[in-house]
């Protein structure tokens, strides 16, 4: 299952990765995108607890450091919204 996390500035990418990254169980993975431009980080992980995963990120990124000082949303790849 690949997870997003939208609306995060490029200049901060690197510290929301290794924030996520550092989850341990279920483990995340940072899917390369290619893109210096887009603002979304995608997260790869064996899971199948869509909605828990989602909360997990989420959770995670707001009580870190560089969560206090931006704001993103994070939803499921390729759900339509």
């Amino acid at each position: 299952m690949k997870i997003n996390v939208e609306g995060v500035m490029p200049t901060l990418q690197k510290n929301v990765i290794e924030v996520v990254e550092g989850i341990e169980n279920p483990k995340f993975t940072y899917v390369p995108n290619g893109s210096f431009v887009k603002t979304t980080i995608v997260f790869e992980t064996e899971s199948e607890d869509e909605q828990g995963c989602c909360d997990l990120i989420k959770k995670t990124i707001k009580s870190s450091e560089i969560g206090r000082t931006i704001s993103f949303r994070v939803i499921k790849n390729g759900k339509l919204y």
